[in-house]
This record gives structure tokens, C-alpha cells and sequence, in this order.
């Protein structure tokens, strides 16, 4: 890549990240609180609503996918009902979370191999690729050499009057 077109590229980045107030601490504080979120953050009390348990970090609450509050009434007789409460809470995908943070501190670091047939190695003859490359060169250098056809002065440069 062009050294000046990447030096634009990273500083129109940077102007956009202060901007919007996005840094890359913060991005990695948000992977965090997912990351290493738990269910022992959270309390639900008799009517179904949720808290956070004494202790539990306030950014807690921020790793909470969604949370499901049912509502069930069961008659017992005449007069009577039993009101029951069912809460799910989702978490957003923990192990998304810790795999994005480990590759940032370069724990999981991806290796391809290639191989040529039934596993061999690749095998590249260096004389095809030489000619192959000598006819693309010879094939530029021949459109760069190759006279254009001249306007005839009415400005389209398609050799027609008008």
C-alpha cells in the first residue's frame, strides 16, 4: 500500500474514533464485561424482577442479552389464586467475547498450511512462472508504447466530426 494513502487512511480512523468516542480501551472494557460476566451478578426477588446481587459490578447490567418475565395466575377454589413468577435471563455470547479479547492479547493464533495432492507439498515450477510473468510484463510495456489514436480537434477524441 501506498505509505502516504495509509498514513490518510489511519489518521481519518483516529479522527473518527475521537469523534464518536470510541477507543480501542473501550471496546476491550465492553469485550470484558461480557467476557467475564456471571449469573451470580444477578438477583431475582419473588415477583420476578431482576437486580444486581450485592457485589455484583454495576457494568454488570450491561451484559444482559434480554430478560423474560412471565406472569402466571393459578386458581385454588372460589376466592384463591397463586401468583407464580418465571424470569429467564440471556447473557450476550460469553465465549465470543473471551475469544475476541484472547486474540487481541494474541493467545489463539491461527496457522493455515497448505498442501499440494493427497497432502504432498505444493509443487511450483519457477520456469512457467518466470515466462508467465515476462509475457505480462512484455504485454504492459506494449499498451504503454502503443501510440493513441489523436483527437481531431473537436474535443471527443473519437476521430468523428460533429
Amino acid at each position: 500500500m501506498n505509505p502516504s494513502i495509509a498514513a490518510a487512511v489511519k489518521a481519518a480512523m483516529a479522527e473518527r474514533s475521537e469523534r464518536v468516542g470510541v477507543t480501542v480501551d473501550h471496546v476491550l472494557d465492553e469485550i470484558a464485561v461480557v467476557g467475564f460476566s456471571s449469573l451470580w451478578h444477578y438477583e431475582i426477588d419473588e415477583t420476578g424482577h431482576v437486580a444486581l446481587a450485592k457485589g455484583a459490578p454495576e457494568s454488570a447490567i450491561r451484559s444482559v442479552s434480554s430478560i423474560k418475565r412471565k406472569r402466571r395466575v393459578i386458581p385454588q377454589g372460589k376466592d384463591s389464586s397463586i401468583v407464580e413468577y418465571e424470569t429467564e435471563i440471556r447473557l450476550w455470547d460469553k465465549p465470543s467475547a473471551l475469544r475476541l479479547a484472547g486474540q487481541h492479547l494474541g493467545m489463539f493464533v491461527e496457522k493455515v498450511e497448505h498442501s499440494g495432492p493427497d497432502g504432498g507439498p505444493i509443487e511450483v515450477n519457477a520456469v512457467d512462472l518466470r515466462d508467465k510473468l515476462a509475457g505480462r510484463i512484455a504485454g504492459i510495456a506494449g499498451r504503454m508504447t502503443t501510440p493513441t489514436v489523436a483527437s481531431n480537434g473537436n474535443g471527443n477524441g473519437n476521430g468523428r466530426h460533429g
